[in-house]
């Protein structure tokens, strides 16, 4: 009986939809442009740091999430 069942499910024509065809919207956005440095002030240099390590990290969380969703769906 179990081949029987098993057989059956085989040709089964339902599919769950890709993540591949319809991602997340979250993970579809584009990067940021990344902010340019103007000023040569330590304190500048360093809140540019921080605004660009953020956006940067932001952007490659997102793009993780995206290959991570494409991998699991194939």
């Amino acid at each position: 009986m179990g081949v029987i069942v098993l057989m059956l499910t085989a040709c089964s024509n339902l599919t769950a939809p890709s993540m591949v065809n319809n991602p997340p919207a979250n993970l579809m956005q584009p990067c940021p442009d990344l902010p340019v440095l103007t000023a040569s002030t330590g304190s500048d240099v360093l809140l540019w740091s921080v605004q660009t390590v953020y956006l940067y990290r932001d952007c490659a969380a997102r793009h993780q999430g995206l290959i991570d969703a494409i991998e699991q769906s194939g």
